[in-house]
């Protein structure tokens, strides 16, 4: 038995190759757009690290309607790599002070953070010098020196500067110390949450820590001035130290062209300042002057005992009234008594007076 082939005409041709090509693309089925990238966005959106330092950053690619996006390649970048670097993976490394941008790209999209680097925390100030003295009107530079944790010394740092006692004496913004009056003072430098001090004493005129030693036999030439010793009734006064090893009988004799008033003083053991002595004018039967009832020169005879601590001071009779002077303590024989002196009316109590007289603490 013959088999009998069909033929296939040229239009036949084409109509089956239309129809297989339907039939592949029904059975390979529909293609899908790919999903482009809408937004990267980087966590933690900012930072604050210290100087070598780092933080892991995240970087989470998303499509339009928000849905994260997978295997996304991201490249990394920072706008100032001396301030903050940035690995491939996003490990940021803190390297100097300052701020700085970092940047995930992703598909032609980018977000990104930002990081400030920090000084580190001052832990420790030290003030020097620790304690001084200062006389009024001096000044005196303080200067701060701080630490880290480790010890290590800082710069660059703002160091604020106080004084609980603003009227013994004051600090400028630079710690520079400038003595107001007599006291003690605690000047304060302090920088974040750290603080150090510095205790200051300050001397005025009328502090008995200011006193010039005077001697049995010496003769001093001095005097007065506006920036000595004021007391209250505004008369000027100039301390001396006087300190005998034995019993001593002593004349102290102060001349000078202005009316003179002479004390003499003793510090007692309790801390209290009295007077033993005090003269306005040489006697009116002066030898020196008898014409003048009332001679303008003081005078003081008095036993002066071991181991205490006297004090000569030398003042005028009026207020406001400056000029040289001339002080002698010589020692005489025999036993003197105390000598009451004899004083014009109108000079303050001599109570008074001394308030004005200052014993370091």
């Amino acid at each position: 038995m013959t088999r009998r082939l069909a033929r296939v005409t040229p239009a036949g041709t084409f109509f089956g190759l239309i129809v297989l090509a339907l039939l592949v693309g029904a059975c390979g089925g529909s293609s899908e757009p790919t999903p482009t990238v809408a937004s990267v966005e980087v966590t933690p959106a900012t930072a604050d690290r210290e100087v070598g330092e780092t933080v892991q950053l995240s970087a989470a690619v998303k499509d339009a309607a928000g849905n994260l996006m997978q295997g996304q390649s991201v490249t990394w970048s920072s706008s100032a790599q001396s301030v903050a670097s940035i690995s491939a993976s996003g490990l940021v490394t803190a390297n100097s002070l300052g701020s700085a941008t970092l940047t995930a790209t992703a598909g032609g999209k980018s977000g990104t953070a930002t990081i400030t680097v920090l000084p580190e925390p001052v832990a420790s100030i030290t003030v020097a010098p620790t304690n001084d003295t200062l006389l009024v009107g001096e000044t005196l530079q303080l200067a701060a020196t701080l630490r880290d944790a480790g010890g290590n010394v800082l710069t660059g740092r703002t160091v604020n500067w106080s004084s609980v006692s603003p009227n013994v004496a004051t600090v400028s913004s630079a710690g520079l110390v400038t003595g107001i009056a007599d006291g003690v003072t605690t000047i304060t430098g302090s920088s974040e949450s750290a603080s150090g001090t510095a205790t200051i004493r300050v001397f005025g005129p009328c502090s008995t820590a200011l006193a010039a030693t005077i001697t049995v036999g010496q003769t001093v030439n001095g005097a007065l001035a506006t920036t000595d010793c004021q007391l209250n009734d505004d008369t000027y006064a100039d301390g001396y130290s006087l300190v005998v090893t034995a019993v001593t009988n002593v004349q102290i004799d102060m001349t000078a062209a202005f009316d003179t008033y002479l004390f003499l003083l003793e510090f007692l053991s309790t801390g209290e300042l009295v007077q033993r002595a005090a003269n306005d004018d040489v006697d009116p039967d002066d030898p020196n002057d008898p014409s003048d009832p009332f001679d303008t020169n003081s005078r003081i005879t008095f036993t002066l005992q071991p181991g205490s601590q006297y004090f000569v001071l030398a003042n005028a009779f009026d207020p406001d009234v400056t000029g040289d002077y001339q002080l002698k303590v010589i020692a005489t024989g025999g036993f003197i008594a105390q000598r009451a002196g004899f004083t014009k009316p109108g000079k303050a109590p001599i109570a008074k007076l001394l308030q004005s007289i200052k014993i370091p603490k």
